[in-house]
């Protein structure tokens, strides 16, 4: 921005000695160079953008394949919980099965009688 006034004010000492001519390339050189190094800029900004797209379309790949995991294992916890709930219920009825049909067996030196006369 100095430049410009540098070169349009009056009392500068290198506008009286430029002519018209050559302070308009002057200023059309310079404007070049400003688009040149925008231009730079967005070519780097389109490049990081698009860096980040691609990192992005992994990222969502990512989640959708750890959104199916999830949903996998949940149906498999389910399951899982209703496959030991059945087990529970069987190793119950093993349980008073065994309880019941060993209460019917005398065991030697178990009985009310030996007790007492001991």
């Amino acid at each position: 921005m100095s430049i410009y006034l540098e070169l349009l004010d009056p009392s500068s000492r290198n506008f009286q000695c430029r002519s018209p001519h050559s302070i308009a390339v002057h200023l059309f050189l310079e404007i070049l160079r400003v688009c040149s190094v925008r231009e730079a800029e967005l070519r780097q900004l389109r490049r990081q953008n698009t860096e980040y797209e691609e990192q992005n379309a992994i990222l969502s790949k990512h989640v959708d394949n750890m959104k199916q995991a999830i949903e996998k294992l949940e149906v498999e916890a389910t399951q899982q919980r209703s496959n030991n709930a059945a087990l529970q219920q069987h190793l119950d009825l093993l349980r008073t099965t065994l309880v019941a049909n060993f209460s019917r067996i005398p065991l030697p030196g178990d009985c009310l009688e030996c007790i007492i006369n001991q």
